[in-house]
């Protein structure tokens, strides 16, 4: 059995790499209430409140699913978006379009992606950068600025005004197409921490399930 994740951004589920006791049951999505702090401290972004609503962030969905109550998630899942995510990078992940400095010349971190910020470079590029991705002090003054938006809040926006931007898909199909962005710019990857030691990030797998996802 999978859970609603393995069809959304794609990926096997399975256990927590870190949890002593392997296990592998599929719980509700809502059910997640894990204290984020140290983790957004750690990355410093801002937005998410919740573990819940960081999962679904960076799975890309900036506003509260109908159907949350019926999504589930795995241990695995649970953590590669949650708490134990990492940044593939050290430098600054904004696209060429919005950045403040050219490709050759990206600086690094000062903080990570907001969830105002990530939001808006997705609506705005097509390209989607996970909360808590390396950004430049000169990049996340340009957002700010850009979007008009304060960097501690979400926008309030329909749903419609996201599919405008790409193409009309539906909630799963965005997912997935964000994730096909991800792994194609190699911009970030979901992945637990425990993987990130002594791995090869170019050659760290990452599965998107589009058709898959259309069935949600």
């Amino acid at each position: 059995m999978a859970c609603t994740f393995s069809l959304l951004v794609g990926g096997e589920c399975g256990a927590d790499p870190k949890s002593k006791t392997a296990s592998r049951k599929i719980v509700p999505l809502v059910s997640s209430s894990k204290n984020i702090s140290s983790h957004k401290k750690q990355l410093q972004f801002s937005g998410c409140e919740t573990e819940t609503e960081l999962i679904l962030a960076r799975s890309g969905c900036f506003q509260t699913p109908e159907n949350i109550h019926d999504m589930t998630i795995c241990p695995l899942h649970r953590v590669s978006l949650g708490i134990g995510w990492r940044r593939s990078k050290r430098v600054c992940s904004v696209p060429g379009k919005l950045s403040g400095h050219s490709e050759e010349s990206k600086k690094n971190a000062e903080r990570g992606c907001s969830l105002a910020q990530s939001k808006y470079i997705l609506e705005a590029t097509g390209n989607f950068i996970p909360v808590g991705s390396a950004i430049c002090t000169k990049c996340r003054k340009n957002l700010t600025k850009q979007a008009n938006t304060p960097e501690s809040s979400l926008p309030q926006s329909d749903f419609d005004e996201l599919t405008e931007h790409l193409g009309e898909l539906t909630l799963a199909e965005t997912a997935a197409a964000q994730v096909i962005h991800v792994d194609e710019r190699r911009e970030s990857i979901f992945i637990p921490e425990s993987d990130l030691e002594g791995s090869d990030f170019e050659n760290t797998p990452h599965r998107s399930q589009v058709d898959a996802a259309k069935s949600l």
